[in-house]
């Protein structure tokens, strides 16, 4: 998986993998896992938030990511909250100076 693309692909291939193995694991048990709450992560999977890098290092550490891994799933949380950061920028520091 490329982590590149998108890292909630490798959140719900993880979910997935443990729900073929435990047909009830739902996904308030797969974020209590992770340490994080079921509706941020509910939030996350659906695309309408992004996992802060604070939050990443804990579901990495969770999932048991080697050290590349983990710098992998952080580089493409941070890519994909770059977007969403500019945004919220108020609009002077938006304007060209």
């Amino acid at each position: 998986m490329n982590l590149e693309s998108d890292y909630r692909l490798v959140l719900r291939e993880e979910f997935l993998s443990r729900r073929l193995r435990n047909p009830r694991y739902s996904l308030r048990a797969f974020a209590r896992d992770l340490s994080v709450s079921a509706s941020t992560l509910s939030e996350v999977l659906s695309k309408h938030h992004n996992l802060s890098v604070k939050k990443a290092e804990t579901v990495a550490r969770a999932l048991g990511f080697s050290r590349e891994r983990a710098t992998q799933f952080l580089r493409a949380v941070g890519k994909a909250a770059a977007p969403a950061l500019a945004a919220e920028a108020p609009l002077d520091e938006k304007a060209p100076r």
